[in-house]
């Protein structure tokens, strides 16, 4: 088994040189990561195991916004305010997300067309969406991606927007 993961090239950002998670590059649907996501799978989180099986088993390539990015560093620089992240975490998560960026995820850049298509799905009162959740379903939306997150409430909202989710 060893030997099958040092034949796949991407790796999810690992939180030390000892725990390493490979996947294979298919050619599959784009895979949208939100926060929900992104976090666990940079720092030790409740659902770091349940991020990597994620990973691990949807095929397509992966995606990040800018606007995950965003919300990440917020993440985690609220996480080094309260404590539970020491400054040097901190900074390694940041340089760990920078990394992974660089060499595996595709990076998507967020449009004005993202943040004036997000109030109409606000303005939806049948669904239970915050802003930057859907800001996010519209930039999954506009690359035609599977988005892939950990929130119920937002993956009901993009289901509901036709967006497909990614299994866990």
């Amino acid at each position: 088994m060893a030997d099958q993961r040092r034949a796949h090239r991407r790796r999810t950002p690992s939180r030390s040189s000892k725990r390493c998670v490979k996947k294979a590059k298919t050619s599959r649907l784009d895979i949208y990561v939100d926060t929900s996501v992104v976090v666990p799978l940079i720092v030790d989180d409740v659902h770091t195991a349940r991020a990597e099986t994620m990973y691990l088993h949807n095929s397509g390539r992966i995606s990040l916004g800018d606007f995950a990015a965003a919300a990440f560093a917020s993440v985690i620089s609220s996480r080094v305010r309260v404590g539970s992240l020491s400054t040097d975490e901190g900074q390694a998560a940041f340089a760990k997300l920078d990394q992974w960026m660089i060499s595996d995820a595709y990076s998507v850049t967020m449009t004005s067309v993202d943040i004036t298509t997000a109030p109409n799905f606000l303005r939806r009162l049948d669904l239970n969406l915050r802003a930057p959740d859907a800001v996010h379903i519209a930039i999954c939306r506009r690359i035609g991606a599977v988005l892939a997150n950990f929130d119920d409430k937002m993956a009901a909202a993009a289901r509901a927007l036709d967006v497909e989710i990614a299994a866990a």
